[in-house]
Parts: structure tokens; sequence; C-alpha cells
């Protein structure tokens, strides 16, 4: 983000909400509390809810599965710096980092913090989110196995329920959809 300021033929107005009116001609996207810009293309890329997408008719095919990804950091006893690996079917992807790493997963910004994705049918997630913080470390440890050795978990918890979608078509006028906007799949294929 340092970098994309410096550049001189780059405005960035973020944090920021926008209205946008389209034509055959053209597209005005208006910033709250700032400019209106006038542009060619609009390309909306805010994700699987998109309010350009809705606002521009287009018609969505969803398929939920019956699985919620929960995500959260735990702390292993074992340093594996740098080292990213996938544990399946329980855990589907583990990353680490430790000092110095360019990579750093979510937590605190301490060393040798890894990330989990783990993948649930939707009624066991929700009971091993009911579990504390030991419960929930020796679940874990006992889906990865013991190569970590003993985890503990830092920060949070969090849960996202997992489904496909797809867009009817990809563009309208003076608008492209991109990203998961307009498609998602498994959140955990990594091609979401």
């Amino acid at each position: 983000m340092q970098r994309v300021r410096t550049l001189p033929n780059l405005q960035v107005f973020a944090p920021a909400e926008a209205a946008v009116d389209r034509s055959e001609d053209a597209a005005l996207v208006h910033i709250a509390g700032g400019p209106s810009v006038a542009c060619q293309l609009v390309v909306a890329a805010e994700g699987r809810n998109s309010p350009l997408r809705a606002a521009a008719g287009i018609p969505v095919t969803r398929f939920d599965y019956p699985q919620t990804g929960i995500v959260c950091a735990i702390k292993p006893r074992t340093a594996t710096p740098g080292r990213c690996a996938g544990a399946f079917p329980a855990i589907r992807s583990i990353c680490r980092a430790a000092d110095g790493a360019k990579r750093r997963c979510r937590g605190g910004g301490a060393p040798n913090v890894s990330a989990i994705v783990w993948t649930e049918r939707a009624r066991i997630a929700a009971t091993v989110l009911g579990l504390d913080d030991a419960r929930f470390a020796r679940e874990i440890r006992r889906r990865l196995g013991d190569h970590l050795g003993q985890v503990r978990t830092v920060g949070r918890r969090w849960t996202y329920p997992l489904s496909a979608m797809l867009a009817h078509r990809y563009v309208d006028s003076r608008l492209a959809l991109a990203g998961d906007a307009a498609h998602g799949i498994h959140r955990l294929a990594g091609q979401g």
C-alpha cells in the first residue's frame, strides 16, 4: 500500500463507500465524502454478496455445502519455520511463520504461529466451537497428529459457511465481475 500511494497516476479512496451510475456510454463512481470519477469500466470485486452485481440484476446460482470452515491460529510447541502443510481430511491448511518470514500468519505477529483453516460438517463444527481453549487445542492435535507436539490457541476463532456460487453472466453495461463477485467455490480448493 505504501508503494501504491506513491504512484502519480493512481488515486486511492479506501476505505470508502461509493455509488455507481452506469450507462451504455460511460460509468460514474460517486465516492462518499470525495469526488466523482468518470470511467469506461467498473470492476465489481467486492465478494460473493456483490452489491454491484445485485444492482445490475445479474442472477446467481448457489450451492451450499453442509460444511463450516473453522479458522484460528495456534502456537505449536515444535517450531517449523516457513513450512506450509495440508492435513486431510480434518484440517485442510496450516501455515507456519517464524521471525523474519515474509508471510505472517494472523496471531498477533508472534513467531511460530500457525493459521488453520479446518473444514468440518456444520453440525460437528458447532460442537467443536463450543469447546474451551484447552479442549479445542487437544482436538486440533488429535486431528493433526503429534508432529507439532502440544499446541495452544492464539487469538479468537471464527467460522464461515462453505458454499459455491456462480454468476449467470460476468458482464453488464460498463461492468465486469471479478473474483468472488463472479464465482466462488469451496474456499479450501484455493481457487475461489
